[in-house]
């Protein structure tokens, strides 16, 4: 017998992402890490100028970002590329991994805006301390993530990795090295700001809510960050209700 209950099911499972989508997020991944480190070593050889960086290296990082939080909903750690595993796109020389984040990323959909929230740090207070919460993020979670679990020979390895990566490429790339992390660290302290304050606080209230932003600032994020990106700002209540249906069906999903 056909429920009600059982249809929706199989309805809803349709907008779901694939192992398709998983394979081109990972390509993609893998392509944005790959042009901001050309972009750096371009500036760094004196065959792209300085101000280069601060245009192109912010956009590539939010796409990043994005791209790595729509396949933590999909692949476990040792389901992806080992370079992603590392997330070698560095805000800081101690910082965490995939294994680390998607774990992070779990507990806040599932204790979202509540004092257990691991991103609850980011989410409470006045804007400005949010917005401080947000700038100091990479820090604060490698921090409060040995706080609460310790350092284990995988995270001690891959820490030590991340942190020889980050000093090489910062001697090697030279002062170009400042053009590339100063936008890099304002870049993610700002989209982090957006996606857990703006998105999560609504004055004193602490939920999860969708963005109903003017047609022309719609037009600008999807030319600079892609219309997945839109949608999951747009209709963040959606993702957060069923965080396996992919971007492109969250408006489908959310009427």
């Amino acid at each position: 017998m056909i429920t009600l209950e059982s249809q929706t099911k199989k309805t809803l499972s349709s907008f779901y992402s694939t192992t398709a989508d998983a394979l081109r997020l990972n390509w993609q991944i893998l392509q944005c890490t790959g042009l901001m480190y050309l972009m750096l070593g371009a500036v760094a050889l004196d065959w792209f100028p300085s101000w280069s960086l601060p245009v192109g290296i912010p956009i590539l990082l939010v796409r990043w970002i994005l791209l790595v939080h729509d396949l933590f909903h999909l692949r476990r750690t040792r389901e992806v590329n080992w370079l992603i595993q590392l997330l070698p796109i560095l805000t800081t020389p101690l910082a965490l991994g995939y294994r680390e984040y998607q774990e992070i990323h779990s507990g806040h959909h599932q204790l979202m805006a509540t004092p257990s929230d691991p991103e609850y740090y980011q989410i409470c207070g006045s804007p400005l301390k949010g917005f401080l919460n947000a700038l100091t993020s990479p820090e604060q979670t490698f921090f409060r993530w040995i706080a609460h679990r310790g350092m284990n020979q995988d995270l001690l390895r891959e820490s030590v990795i991340r942190l020889c990566w980050f000093g090489a490429i910062a001697s090697l790339s030279g002062q170009a090295f400042l053009w590339y992390w100063i936008p890099l660290r304002l870049a993610y302290g700002i989209s982090y700001f957006i996606f857990f304050y703006c998105l999560h606080r609504r004055g004193k209230e602490y939920g999860v809510y969708s963005l109903d932003l003017p047609k022309w600032l719609q037009f600008s994020l999807q030319l600079l960050f892609g219309r997945e990106a839109l949608l999951e700002i747009c209709y963040h209540d959606v993702h957060h209700a069923h965080p396996q249906v992919a971007p492109q069906y969250l408006p489908i999903v959310g009427k």
